[in-house]
């Protein structure tokens, strides 16, 4: 099924069938999906994220602006929101956290698994606007 218009998914949200919603949007691009989700209500932006899988959600999140994702986070519930945090590339998850008040980062560090929530702490302790911040702890090694 190819979409041809912003109204052909809200009128898939509409009807609630999820199944070909997800068909539909489980191969696009995160910044495709941001596209999207920036013309849809929160609770519909959640919905999207929910049907999604876990990466390409993940993806989607990091490529919303800070205000449209603290506005998921304060809506989101507590399983949607592990999932993502969870997911999220530790350096975009620690702009993330960085840029929140320090009493809603801790609420959300909660919800990390306890490999990922080491990571984050660890990325925290970092200066902000420092490198320490800003990279990530996945690398290769090649011989």
């Amino acid at each position: 099924m190819v979409v041809r218009s912003q109204s052909e998914i809200n009128e898939i949200l509409r009807k609630r069938d999820l199944v070909a919603l997800r068909e539909m949007l489980k191969n696009w691009s995160p910044s495709a999906l941001v596209r999207v989700m920036t013309d849809l209500a929160t609770e519909d932006q959640i919905i999207v994220l929910r049907i999604l899988p876990r990466e390409l959600a993940a993806e989607a999140f990091e490529s919303l602006d800070l205000p449209g994702q603290e506005q998921l986070l304060k809506a989101m519930g507590q399983e949607e929101l592990a999932a993502v945090l969870n997911n999220m590339a530790p350096d975009d998850r620690t702009l993330l956290l960085g840029e929140l008040p320090a009493n809603m980062t801790r609420q959300l560090l909660t919800h990390l698994s306890p490999e990922e929530r080491a990571v984050a702490v660890t990325l925290l302790g970092y200066p902000e606007r420092s490198i320490g911040r800003l990279m990530t702890p996945d690398y290769i090694a090649v011989r």
